[in-house]
């Protein structure tokens, strides 16, 4: 009997979301307050917020770096949730090497060294044992596993490094003039991202020219893209197009 598809769960994905609107939402409430001298909510929190070296303002635009931070980890952890679990559908299938189409059959190949590579340099002797593996996996007709841990996107989650993995796994993007804007707006917050992780920039250096404007358009391009390839990974799944010879049940 044939193992049910898994769907993509998308509510990580959606709390995520409703996380991040939020945050923008309260931050955009407390700059409000904070621009209103005549609101004594306001001037409370402001005398409050005073320090020797930064204004009370620059705790808004330390809150508008952190949702830099919280919108780049729902694209990162998001897009990798999406391939992981077109991997799981293939696990759990009695699929083996022949089986694959060719993307999916260079993706293994290419991680059993890569996986190597993490952890040691491939002396000839251990790259000669794990061609004589794959060898015997291929002729055998062994079932085939990926890993969670096979694909890496880490502190590189923006739209081009993304669109290559998910050639890689037989998923094609449609270019038009909107995809052009999600690459520019997903491209500046990697950039921003990693000038904060890197420690190259202060929250406060990131945040100062963003308002909670840009951060409500940022977010929803980068929403839409992800419900792209959400849909796009649970298309290919449906179809079971990793496999070389269709057969649905």
């Amino acid at each position: 009997m044939a193992k049910s598809l898994i769907m993509f769960d998308d509510s990580d994905y959606l709390d995520k979301k409703n996380q991040i609107t939020f945050f923008i939402n309260c931050t955009r409430k407390i700059a409000d307050l904070f621009n209103d001298p005549m609101n004594p909510y306001g001037n409370y929190l402001k005398s409050q917020f005073k320090s020797n070296h930064e204004q009370p303002e620059d705790f808004i635009t330390i809150l508008r770096s952190n949702a830099i931070l919280m919108i780049y980890n729902c694209i990162e952890s998001t897009a990798l949730n999406v391939i992981n679990n077109i991997y799981q559908n293939i696990n759990n299938e009695n699929i083996a090497y022949i089986d694959l189409i060719d993307e999916f059959r260079n993706l293994w190949r290419e991680y059993q060294y890569s996986n190597h590579k993490s952890h040691e340099q491939l002396s000839d002797k251990k790259y000669k044992q794990t061609a004589d593996n794959m060898i015997e996996t291929i002729l055998k007709f062994e079932k085939i596993q990926f890993q969670k841990n096979d694909i890496k996107l880490s502190g590189d989650a923006d739209y081009i490094s993304i669109k290559k993995i998910l050639k890689k796994h037989a998923i094609k993007l449609n270019n038009n003039q909107s995809q052009e804007t999600i690459k520019n707006e997903l491209f500046k917050i990697k950039e921003r991202r990693n000038n904060l992780a890197h420690g190259n920039e202060s929250f406060i250096e990131v945040g100062r020219n963003i308002s909670d404007d840009d951060l409500l358009n940022i977010s929803k391009y980068a929403f839409k893209f992800l419900e792209v390839i959400i849909n796009s990974g649970n298309k290919l799944i449906i179809s079971k197009s990793y496999l070389k010879n269709r057969k649905m049940d």
